[in-house]
C-alpha cells in the first residue's frame, strides 16, 4: 500500500517552489507501508515536448537537503524525478522496485532510469537487469563492498542499455581499476566519467563538483529516457 501526501514546505525550507525554466507543481511525499523507504515525487507544473523520469535512491540521510536540491533542479527542466530514501533495509536489492511500480502506474508510457549511489548503483544496476522495461541506470560511487565478478555478471545483464558512471578518480573505497574493469563489462551504449575528486557518493553534491554531476546526468537522460508525449 502507497499513501501520497501533498507537501511543499519544510522539506523545500531551502528551496524555491517556483524554478526559472519550469515552475514545479508538486512536491508529493511516498509512503510505502510494507518497505521501510520514503520518496519524494517533483514535478513540472508544465510537461515539456519530451520529458523522462528518474528515480534516485541515495545512502545517506545526512545529504537529504543536497539530494532534494539536486532533485528539483532536474524536474526544473521538465523531468519528473522519484527521490527514495532508504532507511533501514541497506543493500536491498529491491529498493527502487515499489517506486517504480508507482512511477508506472502513474506514468505507463514513460521510460524510467534508475540512479543509485555506493552500494545502491549496485541495487540500481540489479533493478534494472531484473527488468528489461527500465531504459538506462546511471552509477555515482558505484559498487562499494560489492564484489567485482558480480557487477561485471549484473552490467552484462543490462544488455546493452545505457550505463553511465560517474566516479571520482581518488574514490577511497573502490580502486580505479576495478571501475574501468566493471566498465568494460557493459555493453556499447555506456560512458564513464571522472571527477577529479577523493570524494564519494552523496558527498560529492556538497562540493563544486555538483554542477558537473547534474550536467552529464541530464545529458543522459536527455539522450536516452526523454519521451514524446
Amino acid at each position: 500500500m502507497i499513501r501520497v501526501k501533498l507537501f511543499c514546505g519544510i522539506v523545500l525550507a531551502l528551496l524555491s517552489c517556483s524554478g526559472p525554466e519550469n515552475h514545479i507543481a508538486a512536491v508529493e511525499e511516498i509512503s510505502l507501508d510494507n518497505e521501510m523507504l520514503s520518496a519524494w515525487k517533483f514535478a513540472p507544473e508544465i510537461f515539456p515536448a519530451r520529458y523522462s523520469i528518474l528515480i534516485i535512491a541515495y545512502e545517506d540521510k545526512a545529504f537529504a537537503a543536497a539530494w532534494q536540491q539536486f532533485a528539483y533542479k532536474i524536474a526544473e527542466r521538465g523531468n519528473i524525478v522519484f527521490l527514495v530514501n532508504e532507511r533501514e533495509q541497506h543493500q536491498n536489492p529491491n529498493v527502487f522496485s515499489p517506486v517504480v511500480e508507482y512511477a508506472r502506474r502513474q506514468f505507463p508510457s514513460s521510460g524510467i532510469a534508475l540512479m543509485g549511489t555506493a552500494e545502491l548503483a549496485a541495487s540500481a544496476i540489479y533493478a534494472a537487469a531484473e527488468d528489461s522495461a527500465i531504459s538506462a541506470v546511471i552509477a555515482l560511487s558505484p559498487f562499494g563492498n560489492n564484489k567485482q565478478s558480480e557487477m561485471k555478471a549484473l552490467v552484462k545483464r543490462l544488455n546493452g542499455r545505457p550505463l553511465l558512471i560517474i566516479a571520482s578518480n581518488e574514490d577511497p573505497v573502490v580502486p580505479k581499476n576495478t571501475i574501468v574493469d566493471i566498465f568494460a563489462a557493459a555493453g556499447e551504449l555506456k560512458k564513464l566519467v571522472w571527477l577529479d575528486s577523493n570524494k564519494r557518493g552523496s558527498e560529492l553534491l556538497t562540493t563544486h563538483l555538483e554542477p558537473v554531476i547534474r550536467r552529464v546526468t541530464l545529458l543522459h537522460i536527455d539522450k536516452f529516457i526523454s519521451k514524446k508525449i
